[in-house]
């Protein structure tokens, strides 16, 4: 098991000048994180934009002996015609070609969205052969690269344990996995959120660890908190300190033989150097209490 974060999770100090994108991976070698995850941050790096980026990138966390767990990125082939499917789709391979560059052997991409009210059982029935087909098209381009591609329970639609496991089942390919993320499940799951952890752990190729704080009432300032809907607010937390279980999310993929890369996903209002190391080591300390 190997513990480090994204660029995504460091998104706020580089913004803020604390350091630049490669800066962000010497502050995790010197704060024992073991890997990095690359997240294209918009306004701030594109390695479709600049390929060349992604080979500085490789050389820096060689001479570092930081691993470049997965490379993440959007997508989206919901409500596409047969023109926009493959121009999409092509868009996605100079990504996939760009993670091949980094040298990682791990890619998240998305297949689609949809919000609130439109997410439905019978919704998801109609998308679901564009996405099956999505996923299969850049697992079979992915595989000859010697790259592992994955889905995430992201968003409200392709989201909930059902639903991904579905999707991991039609897609049926040797080099395609889950990416389960700790606190996404929440908003679809509510109180089964580590049942559905634990129901997908034996598939994931990767695990993203975010945290909540939760709340059944509406906090007197709303500010920082989100409306999940059915009376629930949450908040990002730092991981281990929030009101989700992450001890026991952590033992689920233990349990089911996982040992790869913990990647820390931190959201909040904290500053971003503080909280991705208290954070590191609250899931350090919680996978060690593990059985």
């Amino acid at each position: 098991m190997k513990i480090g974060a994204s660029t995504y999770s460091l998104s706020k100090a580089i913004k803020a000048g604390a350091f630049d994108v490669l800066g962000a991976f010497d502050w995790l070698a010197e704060n024992g994180g073991e890997h990095i995850e690359i997240v294209p941050l918009q306004g701030v790096f594109s390695l479709v934009e600049t390929p060349e980026l992604a080979t500085t990138m490789a050389g820096h966390a060689k001479r570092l002996g930081l691993g470049i767990s997965c490379y993440t990125f959007g997508a989206s082939f919901i409500d596409c015609t047969a023109d926009a499917f493959k121009a999409e789709l092509d868009r996605v391979k100079k990504h996939v070609d760009q993670a091949a560059r980094l040298g990682t052997h791990r890619v998240r991409h998305d297949v689609g969205f949809r919000p609130a009210g439109q997410n439905s059982d019978a919704q998801f029935e109609r998308d679901f052969p564009a996405l099956a087909d999505a996923c299969g098209a850049i697992a079979d381009y992915a595989a000859p690269l010697g790259l592992t591609t994955m889905i995430e329970n992201h968003g409200l639609h392709v989201q909930g344990a059902e639903r991904v496991l579905r999707l991991y089942r039609a897609v049926d390919r040797s080099n395609f996995r889950l990416l389960v993320d700790t606190g996404n499940f929440y908003p679809v799951e509510f109180a089964n959120t580590l049942e559905a952890i634990r129901q997908c752990a034996p598939y994931a190729g990767m695990a993203h660890v975010k945290d909540h704080h939760i709340r059944t009432t509406a906090p007197d300032c709303l500010e920082g908190w989100r409306d999940r809907g059915r009376g629930i607010f949450t908040r990002p937390a730092i991981a281990g300190e929030g009101d989700i279980d992450i001890g026991a999310a952590l033992g689920h993929l233990k349990k089911a033989g996982f040992d790869g890369y913990l990647s820390l996903e931190y959201e909040g209002h904290e500053e971003a150097r503080h909280a991705n190391r208290r954070g590191m080591d609250n899931v350090r300390r919680l996978w060690d209490c593990q059985s």
